[in-house]
């Protein structure tokens, strides 16, 4: 009778995570989720940036980045947190954006593809390689071709499959190429760090928001993300057997 109390009581906790553009387009911008925080009224908003850009008291740490504000999120966030006085955490993976600077992530992840893309002008992948290529460019431009017409579409279960079927398929692509073609064997690792990181970040994410949702017991959050991440997240939490809602049906 107990362990069916806690899991009640646990199951009165809502998570709505929202998939979003860190960048304001025709479909998004700070005063879109704002309104969709007006409408949800959350305790709690999670932020997908690490710890490093928050003071030891959950404010934001203007010291560390005052340009961080110009996302989406955060602008909504901010906006809300002061007019509400709520609670705002990150729960990005810790050390994010060292990573990236330490591993030239952005740096390699160029200069890998464009080693790819010039053996194969020059006809130079074997059969093999070939064939995992032009999937690879056929599953990103195909991606890339989708068109959005609201935040809902992107949010939909539709979308979360499809950009599932992109990350199931370009990261051992690209590590299968490095692996068959010998001029390509450098960036072995790399690529396989690209997945690894993949997995791992969005697995800590999904870790720091359940141990979020038991926190704040009974309470109302919201989660925003790329939307990239979602299915992947949302996976997850399932998992868990988090009480996921959308911000459509608040």
């Amino acid at each position: 009778m107990l362990l069916f109390l806690t899991f009640s009581c646990y199951a009165q906790t809502k998570v709505c995570v929202i998939g979003e553009f860190h960048e304001e387009n025709k479909l998004i911008n700070p005063d879109t989720l704002f309104q969709i925080l007006e409408k949800i009224k959350p305790d709690l908003i999670l932020i997908e940036l690490d710890s490093s850009f928050f003071t030891k008291d959950f404010n934001f740490d203007f010291d560390k980045d005052p340009d961080f504000l110009s996302e989406n999120q955060t602008m909504a966030s901010y906006r809300y947190q002061q007019k509400y006085k709520i609670a705002l955490r990150p729960y990005d993976i810790s050390g994010r954006n060292e990573f990236y600077k330490k591993e030239k992530y952005f740096f390699n992840e160029r200069e890998s593809l464009n080693h790819i893309l010039s053996l194969h002008s020059a006809n130079k992948l074997s059969k093999t390689s070939e064939n995992y290529f032009n999937l690879f460019i056929s599953t990103v431009e195909l991606y890339n071709q989708v068109k959005y017409n609201s935040l809902k579409e992107v949010n939909s279960d539709l979308n979360q499959k499809f950009t599932e079927l992109k990350y199931k398929t370009i990261y051992d692509l690209i590590i299968s190429i490095t692996q068959d073609t010998e001029e390509l064997n450098k960036w072995i690792p790399f690529a396989q760090l690209q997945k690894d990181f993949w997995v791992k970040r969005n697995e800590v994410m999904a870790e720091n928001i359940v141990k979020y949702s038991k926190e704040f017991e009974n309470k109302t959050i919201v989660v925003f993300m790329g939307f990239e991440h979602k299915y992947y997240i949302v996976n997850l939490l399932k998992e868990q057997n988090i009480n996921l809602a959308e911000y459509w049906e608040f």
